[in-house]
């Protein structure tokens, strides 16, 4: 980590967006769990990993889709929730609660010493039911990531790539002009048919998703993991986290105690340009 990033502001304006989205969850009864490196973080270190600057929740598919409802008039003024229905330039299909106001994001980076691409944020990502068909399993992967191509072409721009992503955006450049039917926007919608084809009520196993359905790309998680959560410390605050953390942080990390090493001790977002919904959602309604 470089020795002149002060993650200390942003890790205060992340926890503030939190508060406001944990206390609409619980006023509607919404199940939801800190998951990923912050769920690593709750337990290693009892708040945010010293490094990252990401805050990871995931929810259920019906609660997250009850929350997607409710956000746009419960969030406070300067909270927007933000996916790919309402972003049109926004390429994952999980969504983000933004912090809107611009003042506060400039003074924010000018103390930590470094360009917040999409503003403050936390992920909030929803856990559907896994396909138990390694059939299935395979030609959905196979076509999703044809679509993920298409999608990354239509919404970025090859200058803003690395070097594997020059090469995912030229595939989706190729599969654009054979497909061109599929714009953006129905590329995402076929995605997320595919995420809801097993309901999580009834699923054995379980999965979650970004852009290129990663839930395909990774070991089916089991179900119980989202039963009743338990709890964790974040920084001072109660926390919901998966039900056997243990098993969930082994599942993703194996000896989720043993740090990395220093070369791998850096924050998650390396971006210097500003992505396009920085700011929150960009298309009305």
């Amino acid at each position: 980590m470089k020795d002149d990033i002060n993650l200390k502001p942003v890790w205060d304006a992340i926890l503030d967006v939190y508060r406001e989205v944990s206390r609409i969850c619980d006023r509607h009864g919404l199940r939801y769990y800190l998951t990923d490196g912050t769920a690593l973080g709750a337990v290693r270190h009892q708040g945010f990993i010293p490094w990252d600057d990401d805050f990871d929740m995931s929810m259920p598919r019906e609660d997250y889709e009850a929350f997607v409802k409710i956000a746009k008039d419960e969030l406070p003024e300067h909270l927007k929730f933000v996916n790919w229905e309402n972003t049109p330039e926004f390429m994952l299909l999980f969504g983000k609660v933004q912090d809107s106001r611009r003042e506060v994001i400039e003074k924010i980076e000018a103390q930590c010493g470094y360009t917040l691409s999409s503003g403050i944020y936390i992920d909030i990502i929803p856990v559907d039911g896994y396909p138990e068909s390694r059939l299935e399993r395979f030609w959905v992967k196979w076509y999703v990531r044809i679509l993920s191509c298409m999608i990354r072409f239509r919404c970025m721009r090859l200058g803003d790539q690395s070097k594997k992503g020059r090469l995912v955006w030229l595939a989706g450049l190729v599969f654009s002009i054979l497909l061109p039917w599929k714009d953006g926007q129905s590329c995402k919608r076929t995605c997320e048919k595919f995420l809801l084809r097993h309901p999580f009520a009834s699923a054995r196993l379980v999965g979650r998703a970004s852009m290129r359905l990663t839930m395909l790309n990774r070991r089916p998680m089991p179900a119980e993991y989202w039963c009743e959560p338990s709890s964790g410390q974040f920084n001072g605050i109660d926390v919901p986290l998966p039900h056997d953390i243990d098993a969930y942080l082994k599942f993703y990390y194996g000896d989720y105690m043993k740090l990395p090493p220093e070369s791998q001790r850096h924050h998650s977002h390396e971006y210097k340009y500003r992505c396009a919904w920085w700011l929150g959602p960009t298309k009305a309604g």
